[in-house]
């Protein structure tokens, strides 16, 4: 390994997620960027002040919602090289989490974060009136594209992008497998 190491920070991010309804419901706080777009709660793990990812998590989430969580469970861990642009700062590495809460709290209108409708965030994840029309007119052929474009680029131990498309989502009629 040469140069100089780089610095790296651990953050955590959580999808807090309730039903409200029987509609499903995703926390979100104005975001960082100049446009505000919505975010989901992140801050930065302190090694100095929090004992665990977990208690960090939760402190982040109540000073950003106001909001105190229920049910806790990391789902992944990102430190991949190139995820970020430039050079500057250090490097992160992301550990998000899923959150389950009522939607009944009333704390999130304490702090500038509300509920939003999960499928109007995630509309192709809305199977209730069938398959969504955006899947076979947008993401499909953009997903084909890409696997396409990455034949050039896999190891000789990865499986074609096209094999692992049809697994992931069902294409071909392989049929998606929700242990998959």
């Amino acid at each position: 390994m040469s140069g100089a190491a780089r610095s790296f920070e651990i953050g955590l991010s959580a999808a807090i997620v309730a039903v409200q309804g029987n509609q499903p419901q995703i926390l979100a706080v104005p975001g960082s960027a100049p446009d505000h777009r919505l975010a989901l709660p992140y801050g930065p793990f302190d090694p100095a002040h929090h004992r665990t990812f977990e208690m960090a998590l939760r402190a982040w989430v109540s000073q950003q919602t106001g909001l105190p969580l229920g049910y806790v469970e990391q789902l992944y861990t990102f430190g991949d090289r190139g995820r970020q642009t430039g050079t500057d700062g250090p490097h992160v590495v992301s550990v998000g989490y899923l959150a389950l809460t009522r939607a009944d709290a009333d704390a999130p209108a304490q702090i500038r974060s509300a509920w939003h409708d999960w499928y109007a965030i995630l509309p192709w994840e809305d199977w209730r009136g069938g398959k969504p029309e955006m899947l076979d007119a947008r993401i499909v052929p953009a997903l084909r594209r890409w696997a396409e474009a990455s034949k050039d680029d896999r190891t000789a131990n990865q499986p074609p992008a096209e094999a692992r498309l049809r697994l992931a989502f069902g294409l071909d009629g392989v049929g998606w497998n929700e242990e998959r």
